[in-house]
């Protein structure tokens, strides 16, 4: 428990440098772009 306690504050403390939020934005820009070519991709699930 005081390893899992210790890599959850090494990774909230990252997260507040320019970095961290660089990637915070870079990811949800991925995410979203994923989410919306996402209905175009059934490949013929429900046809």
């Amino acid at each position: 428990m005081k390893k899992l306690d210790k890599e959850m504050t090494l990774a909230t403390s990252s997260l507040h440098s320019t970095k961290g939020r660089m990637l915070i934005v870079i990811l949800t820009i991925a995410l979203f772009v994923i989410s919306a070519g996402a209905p175009s991709c059934t490949i013929g699930i429900g046809k």
